[in-house]
């Protein structure tokens, strides 16, 4: 359900989704795959163990080796692993829906701030406002803020600071 948050959220807030889910669906594959076949967590198929691993001696092993099961076997993982994704997204925009409010001041401190904090989230999740952003023309302190130098490549920063890296720089 936690996998799946992501994903029902875009949908429900703008109704599209982006490229940002693919890694909260690849884990919540491979979690709904183990129960399904290695926890036998399917009621459908029992309490048996239906791993298909094969000891990968080389890349490219598993193109060439049989799969245990046959393809009626093969379709019921299938359909069982799609069954328990789409419980649990709905299960997750349920939620999203039961907390919207919630969702929506998460989101907007999110925009505001970038990051939060648990104790921030712990507050909007009671409903309370978080402390104010500290003014950047003073310091956190109150006390007028550092000077800032303007470097060559256009961007600023405080006197003494070394200068940052971007963390995802843009080609071009």
């Amino acid at each position: 359900t936690a996998a799946m948050g992501g994903r029902a959220a875009q949908e429900l807030v703008s109704d599209h989704f982006s490229t940002g889910a693919p890694n909260d669906l690849t884990q919540a594959t491979k979690i709904a795959r183990d129960m399904v076949c290695s926890y036998g967590m399917s009621e459908k198929l029992g309490p048996v163990s239906l791993d298909d691993e094969h000891a990968t001696v080389f890349i490219g092993r598993e193109f060439g080796a049989p799969s245990k099961h046959s393809p009626d076997m093969a379709r019921q993982i299938d359909m069982e692993i799609s069954a328990i994704l789409t419980e649990r997204y709905a299960g997750a925009k349920q939620l999203l829906i039961d907390h919207r409010e919630a969702l929506e001041s998460i989101a907007q401190a999110l925009l505001e701030r970038e990051t939060l904090e648990e104790s921030d989230l712990r507050l909007l999740l009671e409903g309370r406002p978080l402390p104010l952003l500290p003014d950047p023309l003073r310091g956190p302190t109150g006390a007028p803020a550092k000077p800032t130098a303007e470097t060559e490549d256009g961007s600023r920063r405080r006197f003494g600071e070394k200068p940052m890296p971007d963390p995802e720089p843009v080609p071009g």
